[in-house]
């Protein structure tokens, strides 16, 4: 009998733990850490604790009274001496710590409509923070990962106080996806010492369907990707739309107004390696948002 609820009780935390990781967001109140040396870092979270630790400075730290009185994450864009200000940035996944790009998220199978949370934010440069979503489907035919849907806020102005934030995602996939990551980060591409991002209470609500992307569009051609030279743009009849280019931080590279074009060609010798995102807006405020890697 002893042996049987021993085996039940493991069977029943197995349970618990696949469903919290396919529907919510680990850790996402931010109460569980893990103490490594001199630093802690939230559970589920990858941050640059790990590279700063070497100077004894630290991007991420623990908040103690959240907004519900509970920690919360605090993260800080710092400046190390003789190298560069390192951003603070935050991903639930695994994060690259050379490219801060994110290289993995967390198991997650919803379609919800809204990301939503908590914050405090201030800069003290001219680069503002940003709070990213991607949920991808890995296609066992191309090997690789198929974006369904993004999000890509970008802090306004500053919020001293704790404010509740709440913003869409862009579905361009009726596919359900597999994973799920999300990015924190204190600055864009240019950080200053100083700049901080204080986040609590991270949930989505709602459920999303396809039919909100939906476009007059009959086709829409972009290649190659990976692309390296050049981008190409084409439609199967004239369109008016806006076109936005921007890279893996949100920072626009190109943008352009579509008044009854057929196609368009991004020149991209110029840009550095890595990821960026081709964001369509229709005439009737219909969006498709298209990931590209260059290599």
């Amino acid at each position: 009998m002893k042996i049987k609820f021993i085996f039940t009780f493991a069977y029943l935390i197995l349970l618990i733990k696949i469903s919290f990781a396919q529907t919510d967001i680990p850790n996402g109140n931010f109460d569980l850490w893990t103490t490594n040396g001199n630093y802690e870092n939230p559970d589920f979270w990858k941050t640059l604790n790990e590279f700063t630790d070497t100077f004894n400075i630290y991007t991420c730290t623990k908040g103690l009274a959240g907004i519900a009185g509970n920690p919360y994450i605090r993260l800080t864009s710092k400046s190390i001496s003789g190298i560069d200000t390192k951003v603070g940035i935050a991903v639930c996944g695994k994060l690259n710590i050379q490219t801060l790009l994110p290289e993995s998220g967390f198991p997650f199978t919803a379609r919800p409509q809204s990301f939503n949370g908590q914050c405090q934010h201030m800069i003290f440069g001219n680069s503002q923070g940003y709070i990213e979503i991607q949920l991808t489907k890995w296609n066992s035919i191309s090997n690789s990962r198929d974006l369904i849907a993004s999000a890509h806020n970008t802090l306004v102005d500053m919020a001293m106080g704790w404010e509740s934030f709440s913003f869409d995602l862009n579905y361009q996939s009726q596919a359900t996806p597999d994973s799920c990551i999300i990015v924190l980060s204190a600055s864009g591409s240019n950080p200053t010492d100083g700049d901080y991002l204080w986040i609590d209470e991270l949930f989505f609500s709602g459920n999303e369907s396809f039919s909100r992307i939906v476009t007059d569009y009959c086709l829409v051609e972009i290649y190659p990707n990976p692309f390296n030279d050049e981008l190409n743009i084409q439609f199967d009849q004239n369109t008016s739309a806006e076109i936005y280019f921007t890279n893996a931080l949100g920072e626009n590279i190109f943008n352009s107004k579509l008044i009854n074009q057929k196609n368009i060609l991004l020149t991209t010798r110029s840009l550095p390696l890595g990821i960026y995102f081709l964001n369509i807006i229709g005439d009737k405020g219909e969006t498709l948002i298209y990931k590209f890697i260059k290599q």
